[in-house]
């Protein structure tokens, strides 16, 4: 497009949309060690573009999930998340510093609900043809709704749906009685540090080898924790159009002394599988998620499965 005068031509803005509707089983939503298992719709929506047509490296994202349970039992979260990158031509790379926004809701553990701050930096660099490497490092703020007694809510690092931000319990397990602290406000602040490998084992194949650490202080004082996670998964694309995925991870968190001296250990396994039809802008997915949390606290120790089938548009 051409203009007279001074005015510039500038192309459309683009937005990339991804959508997607699914329906399932989930076998223990709550990961307590007697919960229900409830039947799920769920609603997931990602946009993104750049804030600026003319300053590149400048992006903007917006993602959005609503998971609706069997009942009034409802799950959503929004994340909006600025975006800078810039290439590093000495040591071949690709920064990327981030800050994101959170509004989490949780109406089957309610003491999960939390409006959540972070800042992120990540570095992408290709070591060879063959092997990508991924390095990452994360500061997260969050502020919890209600007051609540330690281990209220999800146990671990967070592991949960599209959440995976940090929460620990599952129902009351130190009782009013034995906590001395009362009901409090909680606001956790959780640094994370990871790495991640990326093999091209061929044109329709690649693994990947994740691992990570992360401690969180919280204003609750055994909800403070040193955990620690693995995950190694692989990816094939056995004929044009179709792709699977297995995966398999562990999972360990150390939690802070409670005044009487005793103190927790979680240690959590695993495995997932899925299977992708693409056609044209359109997929369709299955998958299936198994988790296991084993406890010092029997009232922690809970397993979970999840399945899961839908579609997804690109925009």
């Amino acid at each position: 497009m051409c203009t007279a005068g001074t005015a510039e031509a500038q192309p459309p803005s683009s937005v990339l949309i991804d959508a997607a509707i699914g329906s399932g089983y989930d076998s223990n939503p709550a990961q307590s060690r007697d919960g229900p298992g409830l039947f799920f719709a769920d609603v997931v929506l990602n946009l993104a573009g750049p804030i600026n047509q003319r300053v590149s490296g400048l992006d903007w994202r917006l993602d959005a999930w609503y998971q609706d349970y069997e009942g009034p039992d409802d799950i959503g979260r929004v994340a909006a998340t600025g975006i800078w990158q810039t290439r590093l031509e000495r040591i071949s790379g690709t920064l990327a510093v981030s800050t994101e926004a959170v509004l989490y809701r949780d109406e089957i553990i309610p003491t999960d609900s939390r409006n959540e701050v972070a800042v992120r930096a990540r570095f992408d660099r290709i070591l060879t043809p063959r092997l990508d490497l991924m390095s990452f490092s994360e500061l997260r703020w969050l502020d919890y709704l209600d007051p609540a007694y330690p281990w209220e809510g999800r146990p671990g690092p967070g592991r949960t749906g599209h959440s995976r931000a940090g929460t620990s319990g599952g129902a009351h397990s130190v009782t009013p009685s034995e906590w001395r602290g009362g009901v409090k406000h909680r606001e956790d602040w959780l640094a994370t540090l990871g790495l991640e490998g990326l093999w091209h084992l061929s044109g329709d194949a690649s693994g990947a080898l994740a691992l990570s650490c992360a401690r969180n202080r919280s204003s609750i004082d055994p909800d403070g924790y040193d955990a620690c996670s693995f995950d190694l998964s692989l990816r094939v694309m056995p004929v044009p159009g179709w792709q699977a995925r297995i995966g398999a991870g562990r999972y360990r968190t150390d939690y802070e002394r409670t005044g009487s001296g005793f103190r927790r250990q979680d240690t959590g396994y695993a495995l997932g599988a899925s299977l992708q039809w693409s056609a044209g802008p359109g997929e369709f997915l299955c998958e299936l998620r198994w988790i296991e949390n084993q406890s010092d606290l029997e009232v922690k120790a809970f397993q979970q499965t999840v399945t899961r089938c839908g579609l997804v548009w690109h925009f």
